[in-house]
């Protein structure tokens, strides 16, 4: 059976048909207001961006779905988890500070700000799901002093100290972050040369993790604009790869994240931008700018882990 995915475009005639608007039609027509009960607690979970960046959801924006919790009778509140690289969103005080820059202030968006997983990313639990991986970090022993901060921490005993230095076993490591967060030096990195396939199957993996908490209580929506060519994690926001397309809301991650990736797709490309080919509507914009990925196989990996379906109904707004 067909995911339901609903879609808004951005023309605008009115107030009543601008983008805010639109927003709440799309949580409206969604049937977002039925996953949640009277004063829940209820998250909406968004990228702050990274400071320089500037292509994060607007605040104006957010706030049409804090009002719709609010609406909904349940208490909404921002929030998003830190960071294991350095940078402004590397602890919850940082962080913080870099949402309220951004624009997503309680006077603006009605909702207070939430680190999910507090102050240095200890607040957490597992979760146990069918998967296949393991992370993998390492360590810059040059610039590690030897406070053994991380040997502490380390809830595998991966951490091996020899001749007062610290080694990680990437046999015994889980890929936690726990290191991460409490070496001030900086000596500890994510191991970034891990293979594409293996990364975009973790990358499933997780979501998987994170929505298998809520009972299927949870509503997406993705907004196709300012569509830069790398994600809001980088503290710059490239042009966009094609024009603004609309904004999209469903139940399932994955045919919402499959019909966005139609419709970029189907657009004419900006030649101006990072694209290396691809302009014409119909031709795959993201195999254009990183052609050693199949910019697809995230999504079937999600598929056959059963976080949702690539099968779906557009229905427009």
């Amino acid at each position: 059976m067909s995911e339901k995915v609903y879609f808004t475009d951005l023309r605008a005639r009115s107030r009543n048909t601008g983008r805010p608007a639109k927003v709440r039609k799309l949580f409206d027509a969604a049937g977002f207001s039925s996953l949640i009960e009277k004063r829940d607690l209820t998250a909406v979970k968004l990228h702050f961006g990274e400071r320089g960046g500037d292509a994060f959801i607007h605040p104006i924006f957010v706030r049409q779905i804090v009002e719709g919790v609010i609406g909904s009778g349940g208490k909404p509140f921002l929030t998003d988890s830190n960071t294991l690289y350095s940078g402004s969103r590397h602890n919850a005080v940082d962080h913080l500070v870099n949402a309220i820059e951004h624009g997503f202030d309680y006077s603006v968006v009605r909702a207070p700000l939430i680190i999910a997983d507090g102050l240095r990313s200890t607040d957490v639990k597992w979760t146990e799901i069918n998967g296949k991986h393991f992370g993998r970090v390492r360590i810059s022993s040059g610039i590690a002093i030897g406070c053994m901060a991380c040997v502490e921490v380390c809830p595998v005993d991966a951490h091996v100290v020899e001749g007062g230095k610290v080694r990680i076993d990437k046999e015994r490591c889980i890929g936690c972050g726990e290191c991460l967060v409490v070496c001030r030096q900086e000596a500890i990195d994510l191991d970034w040369s891990s293979e594409i396939v293996p990364f975009q199957e973790r990358m499933a993996e997780y979501a998987l993790g994170c929505a298998s908490n809520f009972d299927g209580r949870v509503g997406y929506m993705n907004f196709v604009i300012r569509v830069s060519p790398e994600c809001d994690c980088f503290s710059w926001s490239d042009y966009p790869i094609v024009p603004d397309v609309g904004i999209l809301a469903s139940r399932d991650p994955v045919a919402l994240d499959r019909a966005c990736y139609d419709l970029v797709n189907a657009q004419k490309g900006f030649e101006n931008s990072a694209l290396r080919g691809a302009f014409e509507p119909g031709e795959d914009k993201f195999r254009s700018m990183k052609p050693e990925m199949d910019p697809l196989y995230t999504l079937r990996y999600a598929e056959e882990l059963g976080l949702g379906s690539m099968d779906y109904e557009m229905i427009t707004v």
